[in-house]
């Protein structure tokens, strides 16, 4: 498979040829390409590509494309809504279901503290409760949370 420009007959996503442009140019051989997608439904979707090998290959890459894993998808999304180290902590331990109460104990935070913590972290997300924070934080469609 060439990186040049798509043809007519069968056309790739431009982030494809901008993956494999990036394998052809990797300093090992054996490396692969990695790319997170967000649907406009909200789903997210991992892309990886890596070259083909063995003795019957001569060139090519192979795609795969997945649903997003949601821990892959927390570390990311966190940071991407500028939450603080410490919200993280609190929002961690929202997605795993534990109480305010739970949290400031594992945390060694008075549980107004931990309260202030939630509403600026609802606030940066833009939802109203953890079920959506949840579903927000782990790249879950909207229709997934309602």
């Amino acid at each position: 498979m060439g990186l040049e420009k798509p043809s007519d007959a069968e056309p790739l996503p431009g982030f494809i040829y901008a993956m494999l442009a990036r394998l052809a140019h990797a300093p090992q051989p054996d490396q692969t390409a990695q790319v997170r997608l967000q649907a406009a439904d909200g789903a997210w979707a991992l892309v990886r590509a890596a070259p083909l090998t063995g003795p019957q290959v001569d060139g090519g890459y192979a795609i795969t494309v997945q649903t997003a894993p949601a821990a892959d998808l927390t570390g990311v999304l966190m940071p991407a809504w500028n939450l603080t180290c410490r919200e993280r902590d609190v929002a961690a331990l929202i997605i795993e279901g534990r109480s305010s109460d739970d949290i400031a104990a594992s945390l060694f935070l008075s549980p107004h503290t931990v309260r202030d913590h939630i509403k600026a972290i609802f606030g940066k997300v833009g939802v109203h409760n953890r079920r959506h924070l949840t579903a927000a934080l782990t790249g879950q469609p909207r229709e997934a949370a309602a």
